[in-house]
C-alpha cells in the first residue's frame, strides 16, 4: 500500500471499483475450488464402489481449473500477491525507482491487453460457431475463453491502476530521513 507523510494514501474511486470486482470474481473462484474438492471427494467414493471415474471428470476439472486461474489472477495482483523479479530494480533509488516500476507495468498492461482482446476474440468466434467442444462432455469452449477474456480484463484494471500509482510515486516528494 502507498504511504503518504507515514498514512496510508487513499485510493481513487477507479482503483476502489476495480478492487471490489477483483474480490468478487476471488470469490467464485473459492466457490470453484469448493465445487472441484467436492467433486473428486464423490468421485473418489463412485471409483471405490463402481471402479471407474466418473464420465466426464476431466472436461469439470480443466474447467474449474480455468474459472480457478483466470478468474483469481487479478485478485492476486491487486494484493502484490505475485512474485517480483527485482533484479533490475533494486539498483534503482528515490525517484526512478516508481519510473522503472511503470515501465514494467506498461510492457504487462500491453501484454495483457494483447491476451484480453486475443481471448475475447477467439472466445466470441467459438460462440458464433461451435466447433471446438470438450472431448468427452461436448461443452462448447467459447464461454471458458470469454471468462479467460474476462479475468485478463480485470487483471488489465489492475495494472492500470498499478500504473497510476507507480507514476504518482514519481512525483510525490517522499519526507527525509532524520537520522
Amino acid at each position: 500500500m502507498k504511504m503518504i507523510d507515514g498514512k496510508p494514501a487513499e485510493k481513487s474511486k477507479f482503483a476502489a471499483i476495480v478492487d471490489r470486482i477483483s474480490r468478487g470474481l476471488v470469490y467464485v473462484t473459492f466457490g470453484t475450488i469448493l465445487l472441484l474438492l467436492l467433486t473428486y471427494t464423490v468421485d473418489g467414493v463412485y471409483r471405490y464402489i463402481s471402479g471407474r471415474s466418473i464420465f466426464g471428470l476431466m472436461d469439470v476439472v480443466e474447467f474449474s481449473l480455468v474459472l480457478t486461474i483466470f478468474l483469481g489472477i487479478a485478485y492476486v495482483a491487486s494484493i502484490k500477491g505475485h512474485i517480483n523479479v527485482t533484479l533490475a530494480t533494486d539498483k534503482y533509488q528515490g525517484r526512478a525507482k516508481p519510473v522503472v516500476n511503470a515501465v514494467a507495468t506498461l510492457l504487462g498492461i500491453i501484454y495483457i491487453a494483447l491476451m484480453t482482446w486475443q481471448l475475447g476474440a477467439r472466445g466470441w468466434k467459438q460462440i458464433m460457431d461451435p466447433t471446438l467442444t470438450t472431448s468427452s462432455l461436448q461443452w462448447p469452449i467459447g464461454p471458458f475463453l470469454l471468462i479467460m477474456a474476462l479475468g485478463c480484463f480485470v487483471l488489465l484494471l489492475v495494472l492500470i491502476t498499478d500504473l497510476f500509482s507507480d507514476i504518482s510515486g514519481a512525483f510525490v516528494k517522499k519526507p527525509a530521513n532524520k537520522s
